[in-house]
Order: C-alpha cells, then sequence, then structure tokens
C-alpha cells in the first residue's frame, strides 16, 4: 500500500485531477463538499441496495448520505462532515 499525505488546503484540486485522470486513489478520506462532484464524474456509486431498514432506523444521520435521490455516503460524524471512500 503507497500512502499519500494531501494538505487540506489543496486535496479538493488533487481528488478532482486525480479522478478527472482516471486515477483516483483506491482510498480516500475528505469533506462532504465534494461528494456531488464525484456522483457528477461517475467516481461514485449508489449503494442504496446494501441499506437495510434497520440501517435506516439506527442510523440518525443517514440520509445526510443521499445527494441526487441515490445513497452515496454514510456520515459517521456529526458537525464536521466527513467521508470515507474507496475505489
Amino acid at each position: 500500500m503507497n500512502v499519500s499525505i494531501i494538505s487540506w488546503r489543496n486535496y479538493e484540486e488533487k481528488y478532482m485531477t486525480a479522478i478527472g485522470c482516471g486515477v483516483s486513489p483506491d482510498i480516500g478520506y475528505g469533506t462532504d463538499n465534494l461528494l456531488s462532484d464525484f456522483q457528477a464524474l461517475g467516481a461514485v456509486q449508489a449503494f442504496d441496495e446494501c441499506i437495510t431498514l434497520a440501517d435506516r432506523e439506527n442510523f440518525t444521520y443517514i440520509d445526510y448520505g443521499i445527494y441526487n435521490g441515490e445513497q452515496i455516503a454514510m456520515p459517521f460524524v456529526v458537525g464536521n462532515p466527513r467521508i470515507l471512500f474507496y475505489n
């Protein structure tokens, strides 16, 4: 595994450039402000079918992971949203 630490100062630019070039990271972490951009580029896949009724009942903020009608994120920090994603 190769690990790259990206400064918060320019991580948006680096992620968007990598995704646009087809060389996105296998695992990434960031804020939720890029999710709709990732979705528009086809860089994330919805996983609505993986969410159970119990998940919807137990995860208070799960609906905050729905963008354009699709579950593309699973919020796990409230008040300062972060996302974890994998390729």
